[in-house]
């Protein structure tokens, strides 16, 4: 099979196509034939070894230190394909079925063929959902899930602002803000302003021209979201409520660490985390796409063999949603 491959950290430049082992199947595995995956922000991050300040080492002792290893080479955290071969104890799918999946390590699916436990993150595509679609929601959508619902116990009526409302997370969590009887306010380029309303932001800060930091009040918001990794606690928490929260999808080592001291029970609280989707999370996401529920957000999509341009795109920083990857052209 086809994979794309990279043996060292760097630009878009180090993925390369290459032929791998078709995986096996165990007893209990599925053999899923891709159809779509995404190039996301992770993906970029751990290709050219950009990551938040102070993770640097860290990340490196968990993907290869002078580069990757064999078991990390293959990025792409998840994907839409077609169950084409099952082990002797599968119970729960059968060969054909269309269906979506996590993988364990966030690695491995920009790949051809994946193998994993029928009992993993794997939920079936609801018939007429196209697989760019879904593969497109996942994941922004357990991201948004995580820190709205898990950590953030997301309530109608409350006030929420999502800075970089216009990537693949952010467009998700204004979206499931919405979902919640939320007012939205979103941070993005005066460019995106249009498509965060039609998503349902009730309002929209251009960050090149203010920084909201300098307009807001006590109390202007119960949660903020950063998906830019630009805020900071001391200045956000002026703008908080009472029982308001920073939720922090990326950050540097040191917010971070600050992060898990100034978590308590009352008050304001500062949070970070990250997101593990479950079976049940995968099966949601479809439901809710299905039911028109959560829009599918698509910045452009590329051949297995275009590899390195999905990679350049994203690196860009200004795709709007999810830059996807089939593999209809990968011979």
């Amino acid at each position: 099979m086809k994979a794309a491959v990279f043996t060292r950290y760097g630009g878009p430049e180090v993925v390369s196509i290459l032929e791998q082992p078709k995986p096996a199947v165990g007893p209990k595995d599925v053999l899923i034939r891709t159809h779509a995956t995404t190039v996301n922000s992770g993906d970029s991050r751990i290709r050219g070894m950009r990551v938040p300040a102070g993770f640097v080492p860290m990340v490196r002792l968990m993907f290869g230190i002078f580069g990757p290893r064999r078991s990390s080479q293959v990025l792409g955290s998840s994907l839409a394909g077609e169950i084409v071969e099952v082990g002797e104890a599968v119970s729960h799918y059968e060969v054909g079925q269309r269906v979506v999946a996590s993988m364990p390590k966030s690695t491995g699916a920009h790949a051809q063929f994946v193998s994993l436990p029928e009992d993993g993150a794997i939920a079936t595509v609801p018939d007429g959902v196209r697989m760019e679609d879904a593969a497109s929601v996942l994941f922004g959508g357990h991201t948004a899930q995580y820190f709205l619902e898990e950590l953030g116990s997301i309530q109608s009526g409350e006030k929420v602002l999502v800075n970089g409302a216009s990537g693949s997370v952010g467009a998700a969590l204004v979206q499931f803000a919405v979902y919640h009887g939320a007012t939205v306010t979103c941070v993005c380029s005066g460019k995106n302003a249009a498509l965060v309303r039609e998503l349902g932001a009730a309002q929209v800060i251009d960050y090149t021209e203010v920084n909201f930091l300098d307009t807001c009040a006590p109390g202007d918001y119960d949660k903020v979201v950063d998906c830019v990794g630009n805020l900071n606690w001391h200045d956000v928490r002026k703008g908080l409520s009472a029982q308001g929260m920073f939720l922090m999808v990326i950050a540097d080592f040191w917010p971070t660490l600050r992060a898990g001291f100034s978590t308590k029970t009352k008050g304001q609280r500062c949070l970070t985390g990250t997101s593990n989707p479950s079976a049940k999370d995968l099966r949601r996401l479809m439901d809710m796409l299905n039911a028109g529920l959560l829009t599918p957000l698509i910045d452009s999509t590329y051949s297995l063999t275009e590899i390195q341009q999905a990679h350049a795109r994203v690196d860009t920083e200004r795709k709007r949603g999810n830059v996807v990857v089939t593999m209809k052209t990968a011979a």
